[in-house]
């Protein structure tokens, strides 16, 4: 498997300076990881990743995965989103009080149902994070996912 890409000072720079503008800085030089927002509708909802997306720290079977962590992945190289993160990432948009109510009754439905994984394409630009000091791998800000 590939080296994982490093991320570069200027993007970093770059990735604070959106989260910012967001409001997702935890500190002055740390954000919130896995946010994103709907950036179009047009033919399904088209998302924006606004932080790093990190690859998930556990297998299907709930075990600790080896450092570094990275995507699981199909045969084909694709990478899998599971299911369980989208669950998990709309409970957390159900409970942030910025967000209209019916948006937030929406999440909360949507995080109890059964979600699908995603599939990205094999090629899908990732990089390496550091989280609690273990390199994870992630998807860039910036990474557009169409879901349909």
């Amino acid at each position: 498997m590939p080296q994982l890409r490093r991320v570069t000072s200027q993007q970093h720079t770059q990735w604070l300076a959106q989260a910012q503008r967001y409001g997702l800085l935890l500190r002055s030089s740390e954000f919130a990881l896995g946010c994103f927002r709907i950036a179009a509708w047009a033919g399904g909802p088209l998302l924006e990743v606004l932080t790093p997306l990190p690859a998930d720290r556990y297998d299907a079977e709930l075990h600790t995965k080896p450092v570094p962590v990275r995507f699981d992945r199909t045969p084909a190289g694709e990478v899998i989103l599971p299911g369980r993160w989208w669950q998990a990432a709309f409970e957390r948009l159900s409970r942030e009080p910025e967000h209209p109510l019916e948006l937030r009754r929406l999440a909360g439905l949507a995080a109890r149902a059964a979600v699908p994984n995603l599939l990205l394409e094999a090629n899908i630009a990732t990089v390496a994070v550091l989280i609690d000091g273990i390199e994870t791998e992630a998807l860039p800000p910036g990474t557009l996912l169409q879901l349909s």
